[in-house]
């Protein structure tokens, strides 16, 4: 234990919690173990960063509550430009299961005119977002994109940060890329 005290008096020591509204949805009934992460603090004294990408302002105050953060300091941002307006747009696919149509069909119907229009526009496309219950499905667009936007594929060096594309699921491996 001494080692331990050592090395927390030497450095700063953080607690990170990610998805930090979860402590808002799981406290109570479903993770209530989740809503005591705040005694971590009592053992050793730390910085906490509590992190979440759809939080609003009043489950920021509660979050700060149940975490017994006295002093803190909130920033919010977005990464839509000023400029950017959201518009959703529904439409109606056609069947897989009508006649000439297989699987593929009404996601071919979904992906190409919007790659033609990313292959098009390149760094002026819109940020677009295409949700899928499936993680099939986001696959298959995401080779698709792959294969029709060849070297336009990336914006520069090819690298994951210049891909012009990116995709995510919830049943992704961590860093991995693959479902």
């Amino acid at each position: 234990m001494e080692l331990f005290s050592l090395l927390v008096k030497k450095r700063k020591v953080f607690l990170v919690i990610d998805e930090a509204h979860c402590i808002l949805d799981w406290g109570q009934d479903f993770r209530p173990d989740y809503a005591q992460i705040y005694q971590l603090r009592s053992v050793v004294e730390c910085t906490v960063l509590a992190l979440s990408a759809t939080v609003i302002e009043q489950g920021r105050a509660q979050i700060s509550k149940n975490l017994q953060m006295r002093s803190y300091r909130t920033v919010t941002g977005s990464p839509a430009k000023d400029n950017t307006r959201i518009v959703l747009i529904v439409e109606k696919r056609p069947s897989p299961t009508a006649k000439g149509n297989s699987a593929v069909t009404p996601y071919d119907f979904i992906f190409k005119p919007l790659i033609e229009e990313l292959k098009d526009k390149l760094n002026s496309f819109p940020i677009t977002i295409i949700y899928f219950k499936s993680s099939n499905w986001l696959g298959y667009g995401y080779e698709m994109v792959r294969r029709l936007l060849g070297a336009h594929f990336y914006s520069g060096e090819q690298s994951s940060e210049n891909a012009r594309v990116a995709m995510y699921h919830t049943k992704m491996e961590k860093d991995s890329g693959q479902v």
